[in-house]
């Protein structure tokens, strides 16, 4: 076989998959249409419009419509997916004489969430925020139920979610509390109503060593009033000490 008979064969080959991909392409229509609220006849915008069993696919513009192309010839079920909504399946037949003019409604379903579980922490967190609006002070509340809620490592990290406090950290773990943006200096320390020791020169304290686990209750307190030591200017935070847990001994 000469060089003139492979070309030409390679040619017939090329031409034969051009000729055959022209005629699959015309087997396929281009589909449109509006999605609507069942109730309203709203359109709905962004609804996911999509071709069962296939990649094609589209999202409702702010008009409500969509438009598929390239479908081919036959018998498909349009899916149509809307959050709040039932999901509607339409059959769908697409051939040459298609009118592409498909009007899908859809009928509102609402949102169902599973079973919700009150427990013990929203009494507790409620008597604190009562104790903090009945305060006649600048005062800030946490119960022992919200610090359990809390994944920190210690005390510091619990306290620097109130307002206005932040902390210093010292190998990336929160040491000392910071009040209102003055230096830990000027925030005194107290466990159940006695001085917590500082640790530095400068009468700062690192309570990073206090797990939150072991408190019952925080109070931060913003102003100085007559019945407090003037000894805190930017802030006076307490720290509650939990009860130990009566012991149960059983006898073996």
């Amino acid at each position: 076989m000469n060089g003139r008979k492979v070309i030409k064969i390679v040619l017939l080959i090329i031409y034969a998959n051009v000729c055959v991909t022209q005629y699959a392409l015309s087997q396929t229509s281009t589909i449109s249409g509006l999605i609507l609220d069942s109730l309203s006849n709203e359109t709905l915008i962004g609804a996911s419009v999509s071709v069962e069993g296939t990649a094609f696919g589209d999202f409702t513009d702010f008009d409500g419509r969509f438009t598929l192309s390239g479908i081919p010839y036959g018998d498909h079920i349009l899916l149509v997916q809307y959050l709040g909504y039932k999901d509607r399946r339409y059959p769908l037949h697409i051939d040459e004489n298609n009118t592409n003019n498909i009007r899908i409604l859809l009928e509102y379903a609402g949102l169902e969430i599973g079973a919700v579980t009150i427990t013990a922490q929203i009494k507790g967190q409620t008597r604190a925020i009562n104790e903090q609006l009945g305060s006649s002070l600048i005062k800030n509340v946490v119960s022992a139920e919200k610090i359990q809620e809390l994944p920190d490592a210690n005390a510091a990290e619990t306290i620097s979610k109130l307002p206005g406090v932040s902390v210093q950290r010292t190998g990336g773990e929160g040491s000392k509390v910071v009040v209102r943006g003055l230096s830990p200096k000027y925030t005194t320390m107290m466990v159940d109503g006695v001085n917590l020791a500082t640790s530095e020169a400068d009468r700062s304290a690192d309570i990073s060593a206090i797990s939150p686990y072991a408190l019952s209750g925080i109070e931060l307190l913003k102003a100085i009033t007559a019945d407090k030591d003037a000894n805190f200017v930017g802030g006076l935070i307490i720290l509650k000490i939990q009860d130990s847990k009566e012991l149960v001994y059983i006898q073996i």
